[in-house]
């Protein structure tokens, strides 16, 4: 008998320590549960000529299945098309909603391009970017910064054609060259 409630003690503070470690992503309502999670994320999908088209790792993963959303921290994801620069998004946080496969990034978003030659790659920053992959549509309404070869661009909010690369600034525009 003691041994067991020694057992069940000792399960229950190392219970205890795992959930008070798990990260807390967002508020969870009522009914809105963990059905897995995934640490260390890390996946490829392959085009039909078998090389890489983009990658997604994340620190962890953690799917809801009421909503089919799935929350990522610290994700980093990849796209890579032949004759086109590398895109690049990393951020603090991550939503991806199964279900319309939409994709918000939050806090410290930072979109990059990488050309060939490295003196046409740029970089933007911004607190959010919502990417709609079935619209080939990407936008923020939030601040942000443009960084290229001899250029800053801020502006209050853009959208993105995701499969022509061309973006509109929206709003307070501002450009420096140096």
């Amino acid at each position: 008998m003691t041994l067991g409630l020694a057992f069940l003690l000792a399960f229950s503070t190392f219970w205890l320590d795992y959930a008070v470690k798990l990260p807390n992503l967002h508020p969870v309502s009522k009914g809105h549960t963990v059905d897995f999670i995934v640490n260390g994320l890390n996946a490829t999908a392959y085009g039909t000529d078998g090389l890489p088209q983009s990658t997604l790792s994340a620190q962890n993963m953690i799917h809801y299945p009421d909503d089919d959303s799935v929350w990522l921290t610290l994700p980093d994801f990849k796209q890579i098309e032949k004759n086109k620069p590398t895109m690049i998004i990393t951020a603090e946080r991550g939503k991806l909603l199964n279900n319309t496969r939409q994709i918000y990034f939050m806090k410290q978003v930072q979109l990059e391009a990488l050309y060939k030659d490295p003196q046409k790659n740029w970089k933007a920053n911004t607190d959010f970017l919502h990417i709609d992959p079935n619209k080939n549509y990407a936008d923020t309404n939030k601040p942000v910064r443009i960084e290229g070869q001899g250029i800053i661009i801020t502006a209050g909010g853009m959208n993105i054609n995701t499969r022509t690369r061309i973006a509109h600034l929206l709003s307070h525009v501002q450009v420096t060259y140096h």
